[in-house]
């Protein structure tokens, strides 16, 4: 199984992590789609869920990437350019 997914993944044209741009833009498009806007309280969760996710994929490329041999895209710089997100 592990050996199909990593298949799959390297098959699948998805960028590694998303801009700061397309994670608002993917929020806009939800919100369009669910008819109602997020409140201040969810847009606050939602930040911090997506944070959270972006320094852990962030620790993870540091354990196989320590020299940041491969730092163009990825969510250490996410973090270090952009620090954590903010919706509201």
């Amino acid at each position: 199984m592990a050996i199909l997914k990593r298949s799959l993944a390297a098959k699948l044209p998805v960028p590694e992590t998303p801009t700061v741009d397309e994670v608002r833009a993917f929020l806009r498009d939800y919100e369009q789609a669910r008819g109602s806007n997020l409140t201040s309280p969810k847009l606050t969760e939602t930040a911090a869920g997506a944070t959270y996710a972006r320094a852990y994929k962030a620790r993870c490329e540091h354990a196989l990437d320590p020299r940041a041999a491969h730092w163009g895209g990825s969510s250490r710089e996410s973090l270090k350019h952009h620090g954590p997100y903010s919706f509201i």
